[in-house]
């Protein structure tokens, strides 16, 4: 359990790791601006770092797990600049994007050599780091490897409720059924904190526990507990499409995916738009077809719910059957008297949605604290430069709605947060639950929290503040 000191998170913008060296060198000249960086950053927190994320670029100009004297001496340079308790974690990634406190968003490739890290310092939280392997997970053992909460890590006045925070960070091959299954099982074990997280699609990931290492085709993760303030915002905007309907004939399918697993589908065999009796399948024909005649992207997903407070589910359309007649849908949430709409991705509403989740997340945590310290942003790789038109879309929403606090973030090959709903509206406190999900943002943002610090807390503060007086008058 760390208590010294105050709470702080910065971001180091990617254009402060920008180098354009021969290709020969390259890896070498990256690991060996990347210590420098850290030592300037440290040098804006008070009192230290405990806590880091770490996303370079892959491809070109990644660095290498070739076992260069360049990547050991970077390695021995970030050992001597963190502090022994600090951990992190961290993977490469085609694409990251940041918002440095000041700075501006900045996003990059891997044709560039990019790299946006954030470091934090979070007193009176108990932080633990985790991997999991490939055998691991397939043998269903990944829970076991997840760290449980430990009470005897926290002080007297902390909060010993559970974890707060999981973040989670896997390689692409790890997208199976039993994924699926760990995480129903964390948010099982674990059913009040907030996970995120995603897939990259490099081997490499990065953790930082009493030294640096990098591990490949392995889960990283780290927890987070004690006084964290935290809220996770999950964006996949929708404009709706066609009339808003009612369920009133459905039946629940299941076929054998690729995993040679059971999956859930549903039939829409037919609803009810105004008094009128349609077709299932009718009913997304017509949607498809304005879809196809539209200039905008060509995605579309049925949106069903009981309760439209919660927003809509958002289901996958597999396609139109004969037998039984009606429209194929990826779930098994379906019910007679439900409400089904029509919704497609739209760059315009997203952008909407991605600022007004972020408002949401200052309004969520308000009750605790008003300061926002930080984020952490997972988006999918889909929602950059083809779908808004532009880059450095999502980062720039941030930095005008956060004021430009740090953020660091990569371009993910699925997400995983809450349950993304189309139509949720903006002041929801509602949060399904974790999933794997395509075409989102996912914010992680942590706040300051507001708590009376305990005794010891403020003995080391005050403690550190006579130290460096006194090296001052020297």
């Amino acid at each position: 359990m760390d208590s010294d000191g105050r709470t702080t998170f910065k971001s180091l913008p990617t254009s402060q790791l920008r180098r354009t060296p021969p290709p020969a060198d390259h890896n070498d000249m990256f690991w060996q601006a990347f210590p420098k960086c850290i030592l300037e950053t440290q040098r804006t927190i008070t009192p230290r770092i405990n806590t880091m994320f770490l996303f370079p670029t892959m491809g070109r100009f990644a660095p290498s797990l070739k076992a260069s004297d360049a990547h050991f001496q970077t390695k021995e340079a970030i050992e001597k600049i963190l502090t022994p308790d600090c951990v992190g974690i961290g993977c490469a990634s085609p694409e990251v994007t940041s918002v440095g406190r000041g700075k501006g968003p900045m996003s990059g490739t891997w044709a560039e050599t990019l790299c946006t890290v954030s470091f934090a310092n979070f007193p009176e939280c108990t932080r633990k780091v985790f991997k999991v392997d490939a055998k691991a997970m397939e043998e269903n053992r990944a829970l076991d490897e997840t760290p449980l909460f430990n009470l005897d890590s926290l002080g007297d006045g902390m909060d010993k409720e559970d974890w707060k925070v999981i973040v989670i960070l896997a390689p692409a091959d790890f997208q199976t059924g039993a994924f699926e299954k760990y995480l129903a099982d964390l948010e099982k074990r674990h059913p009040k904190a907030e996970i995120i997280g995603g897939f990259h699609s490099g081997t490499t990931g990065y953790y930082i526990d009493e030294g640096m290492f990098t591990t490949p085709r392995a889960l990283v993760g780290m927890c987070i507990g004690g006084n964290v303030v935290y809220s996770s915002q999950i964006s996949r905007a929708c404009k709706p499409m066609g009339e808003l309907a009612e369920v009133t004939q459905c039946e629940t399918l299941s076929r054998t995916g690729n995993s040679g697993e059971e999956e859930d589908e549903a039939c829409l065999i037919e609803v009810k738009v105004g008094d009128k009796l349609v077709q299932g399948s009718q009913y997304i024909q017509e949607s498809y077809t304005k879809l196809m005649d539209s200039n905008g992207p060509k995605m579309m997903f049925c949106g069903l719910t009981d309760d439209e407070e919660k927003g809509y589910e958002c289901a996958n359309i597999f396609g139109l059957s004969k037998q039984p007649p009606g429209a194929i849908l990826g779930t098994n949430n379906i019910k007679n008297g439900m409400k089904a709409q029509v919704f497609t991705l739209d760059p315009v509403s997203s952008k909407l949605d991605v600022a007004a989740r972020l408002e949401g997340a200052k309004r969520v945590a308000s009750k605790h604290s008003s300061i926002v310290l930080g984020s952490l942003l997972i988006t999918c790789g889909g929602r950059s430069m083809g779908f808004y038109g532009e880059e450095g879309v999502e980062a720039g929403i941030f930095h005008e709605q956060l004021g430009g606090v740090g953020m660091s973030g990569f371009f993910s090959g699925g997400e995983i947060g809450p349950d993304a709903r189309a139509a949720l509206p903006y002041d929801s406190e509602f949060r399904g639950r974790t999933k794997l999900q395509g075409f989102t943002s996912v914010f992680g943002v942590f706040f300051v929290p507001q708590y009376k610090p305990t005794w010891t807390a403020l003995t080391e503060i005050f403690t550190q503040r006579y130290h460096k007086m006194e090296q001052k008058k020297k």
